[in-house]
């Protein structure tokens, strides 16, 4: 790893994580909605599937054994409340050159949800099924989060969430090509 690639990591990611349980967002008594688990290959399966036709296949960075799927509830709720609070705090709601843009906040929608899960009541040990996807759509690349998502009929699926807009968003097919899916 790379001296640059440790800040960076140290300052976005573990920096915050330091801070957030003491004097940020409010994240005690969190409690994850979920009717499912999936194993590591189960998500690969289900990512693999999601991919539009006839695109290069991606890289996929799985870093859990187990994931915890969240509802599509929960995501559209809590965790953009608690993502919008996230970014408040730490005084980057706004979009910026390369130091705060699409990569910082899908990095930042992926901390967000991990925190959340660290304080989940529900105390499951599986990472949350929520990741970084970067894309090259039809005149540029972008990053965003991909969010497994189950509910309570057991059915699974992939979103698309906007972690720079709050919402989740609609990919269709032959507009986006995926290059790196990272849980």
């Amino acid at each position: 790893m790379t001296m640059r690639k440790f800040l960076r990591t140290f300052f976005i990611v573990i920096l915050p994580l330091m801070f957030l349980t003491s004097c940020g967002p409010n994240v005690s008594d969190n409690v994850i909605p979920s009717y499912k688990v999936l194993s590591s290959e189960e998500v690969r399966n289900v990512i693999s599937n999601a991919i539009p036709p006839l695109t290069m296949f991606p890289k996929i960075i799985l870093s859990d054994e187990n994931y915890i799927l969240p509802t599509e509830d929960w995501v559209k709720n809590q965790f953009s409340k608690e993502l919008n609070a996230f970014t408040f705090y730490y005084k980057v709601q706004r979009t910026s050159d390369n130091r705060n843009d699409c990569d910082n906040y899908s990095l930042y929608g992926r901390t967000v949800a991990n925190i959340l899960n660290v304080h989940n009541t529900k105390k499951i040990n599986a990472g949350i099924a929520v990741g970084e996807l970067g894309y090259v759509g039809s005149l540029y690349g972008h990053a965003i989060n991909f969010i497994i998502t189950s509910d309570n009929f057991g059915n699974v699926k992939v979103i698309y969430y906007e972690p720079q807009a709050y919402q989740i968003i609609t990919l269709t097919d032959g507009m986006w090509a995926p290059l790196v899916f990272n849980m």
